[in-house]
């Protein structure tokens, strides 16, 4: 695929992740990331400060029911990963920020 389309493809990605993610956002989300892998298969890894299963279950369904539903193309494959993650960022950054940011959380200090 020519990276005009790819590029395409990941703009509209991000719009639609960051619409899903109206609503989802709780004080336990650290930030979120979006890595297209092909035309149809989108990565989102979800960053908490905090393991919580029931709420780790609600966000992560709730977004996925919203950004497929939002998809104008078709079906689409969307992959999600939950890192548990409460150390500073620092200035050594951090792997689960090798995707594209797509929230990420004011931290102070």
């Amino acid at each position: 695929m020519p990276r005009q389309v790819d590029l395409e493809f990941e703009n509209f990605q991000v719009l639609c992740a960051v619409q899903a993610l109206a609503g989802a956002i709780t004080e336990s989300v650290r930030a979120v990331t979006i890595n297209c892998r092909a035309s149809r298969s989108v990565d989102v890894t979800f960053v908490l400060y905090r393991e919580d299963p029931e709420m780790r279950e609600e966000i992560l369904e709730d977004f996925v029911v919203d950004f497929e539903a939002l998809q104008a193309f078709g079906a689409i494959e969307v992959i999600t990963t939950v890192v548990i993650d409460d150390q500073p960022i620092g200035e050594g950054g951090k792997p689960w920020l090798d995707g594209r940011v797509v929230f990420l959380r004011k931290e102070l200090g």
